[in-house]
């Protein structure tokens, strides 16, 4: 698939963005060979859809309690830069800073 300078443009102004000429000749010639890519990726025919890759480890939420975690470890922070973290923060459990909820 082929982009147009035009199709750029527009895709730019969704972004936000100014181009120069230039960028937008480049931008025009990278995303059509990035589309040219996707194109030739459809064509792949898979008859499992989980691809299996040889010698791949799993993960560990695919393991029966065989996944090793590594210990939690602080790095670059002395102990005390560690307390007075804590210490300052607003709100704290168990060592830990409480912060406001991300999602609801």
């Amino acid at each position: 698939m082929s982009l147009t300078i035009h199709q750029v443009e527009h895709l730019a102004k969704l972004a936000k963005i100014q181009l120069t000429q230039e960028e937008k000749e480049k931008y025009t010639k990278d995303l059509s060979s990035i589309l040219g890519f996707v194109e030739k990726l459809q064509e792949v025919k898979i008859e499992d859809q989980r691809l299996k890759i040889k010698d791949q480890k799993p993960k560990i939420n695919e393991l029966d309690n065989e996944g090793q975690l590594r210990e939690d470890e602080v790095i670059g922070v002395s102990s005390l830069e560690q307390n007075e973290l804590i210490n300052s923060a607003p709100e704290t459990n168990e060592r830990l800073i409480k912060t406001k909820a991300v999602f609801e």
